[in-house]
């Protein structure tokens, strides 16, 4: 085969869902402060004893009962377990009656999980340790399982990033903004830290907006032809944006609600630009090792400190 008609061939991408590390990460689990209830017939009225005087706001998303075992604290303070009359009397001093005292046996440190389950998966086995509380969250079920987009969406989205690629023989790094409420081609831009050592594709794409909305700050290369030639070659492609947020509401302010695409994972300068932007997602294609900020060194659209989030995917 040419190469020619190899350039020819669409290549065999899927969209990703670049998401938080600890969403792939087993449950971890901590020692907690277990009894057995000796009759099952008492154990409500236990419950409600021990729930008012053993308050266990670090185990809030657990199930305080399984069976008729009952989780009484935390591992902290609590006495050595060789001792069962120094662990009765700690349970009395710490305000339990000695009758409820006495309904219990097996006092005991066992493994429970430490933080609350987020995805269905890490329920499902965090409950095989102790019984959970779990509220599904079937959006990021989706993102996780990578099945949130259509197929056309999906093939929209590819096309954007074949568009980059195509960009890339000419241009450095391109990027593409899309309004996804009509799939229109808001502005394209490129690498020129030629003329300026800030001016990385994002960073000159941000700009080329603000430029659109009576702003912008930089003397640039001009991108109208280049625009032009990339929705004549992308008429007719168009994508189920779904509600836009602001963007619906108030229509464009900086980038706000828009979708970002990228030839390569952009550096922490640029991904910082796109939070203050408030662009909606961002994709890109290629994965930068020593410089990216979405996937490489860290993920910073997963800070929770930040102000605002945009969702990352990976198109590859």
């Amino acid at each position: 085969m040419t190469e020619p008609q190899m350039k020819k061939m669409r290549p065999n991408w899927k969209v990703s869902s670049i998401l938080d590390g600890s969403l792939s990460e087993e449950p971890k689990s901590v020692r907690a402060v277990v009894a057995t209830v000796r009759e099952k017939k008492d154990l409500a009225q236990c419950m409600q004893e021990i729930s008012r005087v053993l308050p266990v706001p670090e185990f809030a998303h657990l199930k305080r009962i399984r069976g008729c075992d009952v989780i009484l604290s935390s591992t902290d303070g609590f006495p050595e377990f060789t001792d069962e009359v120094n662990v009765g009397a700690y349970l009395e001093e710490k305000g339990l009656s000695g009758t409820l005292v006495e309904k219990l046996s097996e006092i005991r440190q066992e493994n429970v999980p430490k933080n609350a389950p987020v995805l269905r998966w890490q329920f499902e086995m965090a409950s095989k340790c102790w019984p959970c509380k779990f509220h599904p969250d079937k959006y990021l079920e989706s993102l996780y399982n990578n099945q949130i987009f259509s197929s056309q969406q999906i093939n929209f989205h590819i096309s954007i990033m074949e568009m980059c690629l195509k960009l890339s023989d000419k241009h450095k790094n391109p990027t593409i903004v899309v309004d996804p409420r009509d799939s229109k081609i808001v502005t394209v831009a490129w690498s020129q830290v030629d003329m300026h050592p800030l001016q990385h594709s994002a960073m000159v794409a941000v700009d080329n907006v603000a430029r659109s909305q009576e702003g912008g700050a930089w003397e640039t290369e001009d991108v109208s032809q280049v625009l032009e030639s990339i929705r004549e070659g992308l008429k007719g492609l168009s994508c189920d944006g779904g509600s836009c947020g602001n963007l619906d509401k108030y229509g464009p302010y900086l980038c706000t609600g828009y979708d970002v695409y990228l030839l390569e994972e952009p550096c922490l300068m640029c991904s910082m630009a796109l939070v203050h932007s408030r662009v909606r997602r961002v994709f890109f294609q290629r994965q930068s090792p020593e410089t990216g900020a979405l996937m490489s060194i860290v993920q910073l659209h997963t800070v929770k400190e930040l102000n605002h989030h945009y969702q990352v995917f990976r198109i590859d």
